[in-house]
């Protein structure tokens, strides 16, 4: 990262909350906290860089930090971890290891839970199976990046749709 130039993602960002900040100020002050919550905590969520050197990555991430700092915003440091690529990084969703990536375990008992619950719905007759089709394919076009074959035949073969 050159001192001249910042990278095309943090001026793309800048823009961004340059344009949204003055916005938010035309909602009402219930709806303004919420959309600048939003902004705050998700527009710089996640990304990662490799190096073959922890000195090298050391010396980005404090260049990040401090151009950061001078556009009034914080790296959760607790989150700025530098660790070898074989223990895999959490990212968008998944654990991610140089040969595969797999599903966030976080997402999967989130899904299981939901798809439990959706069976409970339609066995009660509270909801019809094309009310659920939507959540579950959604479900399924996140986790097919990921090897998750097993994991998908292992989950839904563990709830039947079933009218009581």
């Amino acid at each position: 990262m050159s001192d001249r130039r910042s990278p095309d993602s943090i001026t793309l960002t800048y823009d961004l909350l340059k344009w949204a900040i003055p916005t938010l100020k035309k909602f009402p002050r219930d709806q303004r906290f919420l959309l600048g919550d939003r902004i705050e905590n998700h527009i710089m969520d996640d990304f990662v860089i490799f190096d073959n050197s922890k000195i090298v990555l050391r010396e980005i991430r404090q260049k990040i930090i401090e151009y950061l700092e001078k556009l009034r915003l914080k790296v959760h440091l607790n989150k700025a971890q530098i660790w070898p690529v074989a223990k895999g990084t959490d990212w968008l969703g998944y654990r991610v290891y140089p040969t595969h990536r797999l599903v966030r375990r976080s997402n999967i008992r989130k899904f299981r839970r939901r798809f439990q619950h959706l069976a409970k719905a339609y066995t009660e007759g509270g909801i019809q199976l094309e009310q659920i089709k939507p959540s579950v394919m959604s479900w399924i076009g996140h986790v097919r990046h990921a090897d998750s074959y097993g994991l998908r035949k292992k989950i839904f073969g563990e709830v039947s749709f079933q009218r009581g």
